[in-house]
Formats: structure tokens, C-alpha cells, sequence
């Protein structure tokens, strides 16, 4: 065999040794694709779960404080000779349209809370913006009596102060 010949036979031979060393390559990147997505969603599974603690923490704050938020209220409504008001209509209006509230996301939340280990990656991340959005509403209705409350103290502190 002359040279010419042996440099085909190499180039073929370093051809297939590229191709073989191709596939595994292929093959080892969609493992680690996998394993990379796997990682994922269990990082998006603990955040969701974090989320999910964090908002059931909020709510429980939030159907202790309501009502002592109304019992608050309706005291300095007493103390100010307000209790058969236009004001009391109101805030009783409120107060049951913000409960009503609580309970529909008290609902939504045990929706999002359900079957977690099962969601796909895309499920995950809804689940995950739906809590979000949850919590910060739940927020703005919390922080809505805690300055009710406020108010009210401030008022109970005026009354106190002219006595």
C-alpha cells in the first residue's frame, strides 16, 4: 500500500472516531439537559413551597387581624357618638365586602396549593406567579386595617387627650 492510501484509512478512521465522539457528546447533553431541568423545577418547587408558607402565614395574620380591626373600629365609632352613621354603614360594607375577599383567596390558595410534586416546570412557574400575585393582594388588604388600626389609635389618643 502506498502512502496515499494509509492517509484515507487514517482520515477515515479519525471520521469515525469524530462521528462516534459526536453522538456521545449529543447524548451527554441531553443528559445534563434533563438533569439541569430537573434541578430546576425542584429549585422552582422550593421557592413555590416557600411562597406558599409565606402567603398561609400572611392570611392567618390577616383573618385574626380583620376582626379585631372591626372591633377596634366600631369601639372609637362608640367613643365618637358614630355608631349609627353613615360612617358605620360604610366601614360595615367594607368590612364584609374585605372578608368576603379573604375567603375567595383563602379558595384561590388551596388551589395553587394543591399537587405540587406533580406539575410540570410551566405549571410550576404559573402556580409560583399566581401565589405572588395572591400575596401581594392579600398584603394590601392587611396593610389596609393595619392603618386602620392606627387610625383608630390615634383617635382613641385624641379622645384621651381632651379628657
Amino acid at each position: 500500500m502506498n502512502l496515499l492510501e494509509w492517509v484515507n484509512y487514517a482520515a477515515f478512521i479519525a471520521g469515525v472516531i469524530g462521528s462516534i465522539a459526536g453522538v456521545i457528546g449529543v447524548c451527554i447533553a441531553l443528559k445534563s439537559h434533563r438533569k439541569v431541568e430537573k434541578i430546576k423545577s425542584l429549585d422552582l418547587r422550593i421557592e413555590l413551597k416557600r411562597s406558599i408558607n409565606e402567603v398561609r402565614s400572611i392570611l392567618d395574620d390577616s383573618e385574626k387581624l380583620l376582626p379585631r380591626a372591626n372591633k377596634s373600629r366600631l369601639r372609637v365609632l362608640s367613643a365618637t357618638g358614630l355608631i349609627r352613621s353613615g360612617q358605620r354603614d360604610k366601614w360595615d360594607a367594607d368590612y364584609a365586602g374585605d372578608l368576603n375577599k379573604l375567603k375567595h383567596f383563602a379558595i384561590r390558595f388551596s388551589r395553587a396549593e394543591e399537587q405540587l410534586s406533580l406539575e410540570s416546570y410551566d405549571a410550576l412557574e404559573q402556580k409560583l406567579d399566581v401565589v405572588d400575585q395572591l400575596k401581594y393582594e392579600v398584603l394590601a388588604l392587611k396593610a389596609t386595617y393595619k392603618e386602620a388600626i392606627l387610625s383608630d389609635d390615634n383617635e382613641r389618643e385624641r379622645l384621651l387627650s381632651r379628657t
